[in-house]
């Protein structure tokens, strides 16, 4: 059996209710991409829906986010959100979460 992880993509279009007043994504939405992302992914991969959940012996959530703020996101901007599942051993998973925008989507003033 093959140890290779299963990667979940998501896609995001920036929506202007995002937005600071400098044009870039709100720090505070970072987490909300990644728990909705996280969800999406359960349910698309996993087939864990939020009625499936209710019904498991354990739930899942987010203990910890940690984030670099590497360049700024701004207003109708495509991100592309990447993760894997580092780690699943009993109460405990960590996963890692990429962030990227493909060159050709991104905004001119992000460049």
């Amino acid at each position: 059996m093959s140890k290779a992880p299963i990667v979940y993509r998501s896609t995001h279009r920036i929506k202007f209710s995002e937005l600071d007043p400098y044009d870039h994504v709100n720090t505070g939405q970072y987490a909300t991409y990644y728990v909705d992302h996280r969800m999406e992914g359960l349910r698309d991969y996993a087939g864990w829906d939020l009625k499936t959940l209710a019904t498991l012996p354990f739930m899942v959530w987010v203990r910890r986010i940690e984030i670099d703020f590497l360049r700024p996101v701004r207003g109708n901007q495509e991100i592309t959100i990447s993760s894997f599942v580092r780690d699943f051993r009993g109460p405990m998973r960590s996963s890692r979460v990429p962030w990227s925008t493909p060159p050709e989507r991104r905004s001119p003033a992000a460049s």
